[in-house]
């Protein structure tokens, strides 16, 4: 039989776990979202990069140019990919970087994964922009 002394304890003890654990997922959520908020700051970033420096190569269709940027920009800026589409007809210019999807090292399309599977399965954020180069 409890004593109301140790059931005084016990339900404290429980009372702190629940208030810690709470307290933790709070902490863990609030720096995910900093984190996340950051991630697309940076992304953003390099997006105005990617227009200003592929918009003389594109004007003069100068498609290795383009992908010798995208390759630095991966390189330099610690991404794990980069494509460039053309918005009008949809089709892929040029892309850098590489990550896995299922078996060995592939070249990416974004179309191949989600990014709720890229964050899960490799603890990538998958970001995606619009680059306006020139008057539309």
């Amino acid at each position: 039989m409890l004593t109301l002394r140790r059931s005084l304890v016990l339900s404290s003890i429980a009372v702190l776990a629940v208030a810690i654990g709470l307290t933790v997922a709070f902490a863990y959520r609030l720096a995910r979202q900093a984190l996340e908020e950051e991630f697309a700051q940076m992304a953003r970033g390099n997006a105005a990069l990617l227009a200003a420096a592929v918009a003389g190569p594109l004007a003069q269709r100068d498609v290795a140019a383009v992908q010798e940027l995208l390759e630095s920009l991966v390189r330099e800026h610690a991404l794990a990919y980069v494509e460039l589409h053309d918005p009008r007809e949809g089709r892929l210019i040029a892309a850098a970087g590489k990550i896995e999807l299922g078996r060995g090292a592939q070249t990416t399309r974004a179309a191949q994964a989600t990014p709720e599977t890229l964050l899960a399965a490799h603890g990538l954020y998958h970001f995606a922009h619009d680059v306006a180069i020139g008057p539309q």
